[in-house]
Order: structure tokens, then sequence, then C-alpha cells
């Protein structure tokens, strides 16, 4: 950068250049948070269990299942425990994949607050 731009004033090469650096700092930021979201593990799942199980929680996890939308219901069954990403869901599905991120974070809230 230094060189494409010998000709110009020091303080605009040095303000470009400032410019570049949080420009690809941000960019890389994106990048690791995109490839987070899109490769989130089944650690948040593990949170509803519980090694002593209680038989009102499964009863009432019963009761949830059932009122779940048919996207909820293959988030939870094809995502979180066949391990399938949000990725091919998203495409089975016709729905964005941040869509269904955030519908997976609702559901495992709604989950966490009944149980």
């Amino acid at each position: 950068m230094l060189d494409k731009w010998a000709d110009k004033d020091q303080a605009e090469v040095d303000k470009l250049a400032f410019r570049k650096i949080i420009w690809q700092t941000i960019d890389s930021l994106r990048k690791v948070q995109k490839h987070d979201e899109r490769n989130t593990d089944l650690e948040a799942s593990y949170e509803l269990y519980q090694p002593e199980l209680d038989w009102d929680n499964l009863v009432v996890l019963k009761d949830e299942i059932k009122k779940l939308n048919p996207i909820e219901y293959a988030l939870l069954f094809e995502h979180l425990l066949a391990n399938k990403t949000v990725t091919q869901l998203a495409q089975e599905c016709g729905i964005p994949r941040i869509s269904l991120q955030r519908m997976k974070k609702k559901l495992l809230l709604k989950l966490r607050a009944q149980l």
C-alpha cells in the first residue's frame, strides 16, 4: 500500500492504511462469527439434559413437543438430536439459515423456561 500510494501525502496514506486495517479486522471478525453460527455444536442442547431425570420434566417436554410447529419440530429432532447442520435443514425447508438460527435460540429458550 505504501508503494502504491508513494506519490500521495503521508497523512492521507496513513489515514487510508488505518481504514484498510479496520476494514480487514472487522471482516475477519464477521467471518469468525459466521463460522461459529454455522457450526454450532450440541453444547447448547446439553443444557437441557440433567443426569437425574425428573418425570415431571419429561411430561412437560412431551406436552411442549406436541405444541411445536413443523419447523421447530425439525430443528429439535433433525438438528439438535440427529446432528444435521442448520444449513442442510435450511435447504430442505426453504427457509434462510439465519431465520432457523433465531428459531433455534427461541426454541431452546422456550424449552428451558418450561423445564
